[in-house]
């Protein structure tokens, strides 16, 4: 089964926009994005019908984005919170470290987090980690305001595990987390400082940055625990640059930012095949999943978000 990157991205605002980043005025406009209008009049639809604020779709291949239109009230500028595509964010900025051999997909987390150094956790991955089959419930006990990392490794490696490491897929941000967490530690370095400096400078994205969960997407770029799972802002230009990367097998320009290994890798099934995978809201059957990754058959092939 062939694992396609995807090739179209698409921003939704439901609500009143949230108020854009401070931009810097450019020397000149670039150039306008092209539209198709057959895509462009289908969105359009698409918005009146679900009486949506606005929306923003770009559609890009390793040649270019052969797409762009915006919708509504949503500008491709427009920085908004952008929930779960925050995975694909955290999932890249931890491959980095795994090019860099700093960290090990396949041995315990342990090895980076003392905490976990316990006959429960012992044996748990960070591939696990990021394919959901770690074992661990959706949320840890406890509001985790005012937390920093310190506080949530202790909380997650006191809570009981819902399954045993590979026995089974439950979606959740909860191991995200712990693998982000194991990126702070083995670096000396917070997770903003991380994603700025493999991700967000080497692609150019401005407007990008981590919150916090409570409030989701809250202090972007200053919480004390950024929330990798989903408390991420971006824009719709800033995240095309993000998918651009990865549809060109993680290179930016003459930079190779992600090894074409690791963008393999997070559109490659990481779930073992005797373990069932469901996709919540999603009625498709055979969904499996990769690295932050949903995997579901599209028309023969694959598809991957």
């Amino acid at each position: 089964m062939r694992i396609s990157v995807p090739l179209g991205l698409l921003l939704i605002s439901a609500a009143a926009p949230t108020a854009a980043l401070a931009q810097r005025s450019p020397a000149a406009p670039p150039p306008a994005p092209p539209a198709l209008a057959p895509i462009s009049d289908a969105m359009d639809d698409i918005v009146h019908a679900l009486r949506l604020d606005g929306a923003a779709l770009a559609v890009v291949r390793t040649d270019g984005t052969i797409h762009q239109s915006e919708h509504g009230r949503l500008a491709g500028a427009q920085v908004l919170p952008i929930a779960s595509a925050s995975k694909w964010l955290a999932v890249a900025t931890i491959l980095t470290l795994v090019d860099d051999g700093v960290l090990d997909l396949d041995v315990p987390v342990a090895r980076y987090l003392q905490e976990f150094d316990r006959d429960d956790k012992d044996d748990l991955t960070l591939r696990q980690c990021l394919s959901c089959t770690a074992g661990f419930q959706a949320r840890i006990g406890g509001r985790m305001r005012g937390w920093g990392s310190g506080e949530f490794a202790a909380a997650a490696a006191d809570t009981a595990l819902r399954l045993q490491p590979g026995e089974g897929f439950h979606y959740g941000g909860v191991t995200f987390q712990v693998a982000a967490v194991a990126a702070e530690r083995v670096t000396g370095k917070s997770w903003h400082e991380l994603f700025a400096a493999r991700i967000a400078e080497p692609l150019g994205l401005e407007q990008t940055r981590f919150g916090g969960l409570y409030p989701i997407a809250g202090e972007p770029g200053t919480h004390p625990l950024p929330w990798v799972a989903g408390g991420a802002v971006s824009s719709l230009n800033d995240y095309t640059k993000f998918v651009r990367c990865l549809v060109d097998r993680g290179r930016c320009g003459d930079r190779q930012v992600l090894s074409e290994a690791s963008v393999a890798a997070m559109f490659r099934d990481s779930v073992p095949r005797n373990v069932a995978v469901q996709a919540p809201g999603i009625d498709v059957d055979d969904v499996r999943y990769g690295l932050g990754t949903w995997i579901f058959p599209i028309a023969g092939e694959s598809g991957a978000v």
